[in-house]
């Protein structure tokens, strides 16, 4: 179910989608929509979770916050490879500036994202590998900056590998200062 909203909010956008539509994306009644979600709202930010929860795992796969920071380029490069290749427009969707997007979705994708991003953070500053930081904070403020080079770079018509390189490496820099 949480695929087939994926699939249908990203082609369609929030306010064009209906829980029946996501039900017969998915193969199953609207009534189980319902039951496992409650209502459109829930099932969007349950879908946001999800992509959230995965990118988030793909930026740090096989990361060992222990062992100290990892490359910060291979780290940016794996979340603009996780918004182009896994449900891409559902990506694009949960970057989008338009107002008629789900506010709730985006904000449920972010804190998936910022809570992990906090766990790190906090690993390294008892660790005094950074100093002077709210872990939170700083999870915030990293995650706007890969957030705002993805919003950049995913909003033109089509991007470029070349494209795509240049805002990981700026992206990178930026984390990295």
């Amino acid at each position: 179910m949480l695929a087939a909203a994926s699939r249908l909010f990203g082609r369609r956008g929030y306010t064009a989608v209906t829980t029946v539509m996501v039900a017969e994306e998915a193969g199953v009644s609207e009534g189980t929509i319902y039951h496992y979600f409650g209502s459109k709202d829930a099932l969007v930010c349950a879908a946001a979770a999800r992509y959230g929860r995965g990118f988030a795992e793909a930026m740090f796969d096989g990361f060992d916050p222990n062992a100290g920071p990892p490359d910060v380029d291979a780290v940016i490069r794996r979340a603009f490879a996780y918004v182009r290749f896994s449900d891409p427009l559902f990506g694009v969707f949960l970057l989008a500036d338009d107002a008629g997007q789900s506010l709730p979705a985006k904000r449920a994708n972010r804190t998936e994202i910022v809570t992990r991003l906090t766990e790190i953070f906090s690993v390294w500053r008892n660790q005094g590998l950074i100093r002077r930081a709210e872990p939170r904070i700083l999870a915030e403020l990293s995650f706007g900056l890969v957030e705002a080079g993805l919003r950049e770079c995913y909003a033109r018509e089509s991007t470029t590998a070349a494209v795509e390189e240049a805002y990981v490496a700026e992206v990178a820099q930026c984390i990295r200062g």
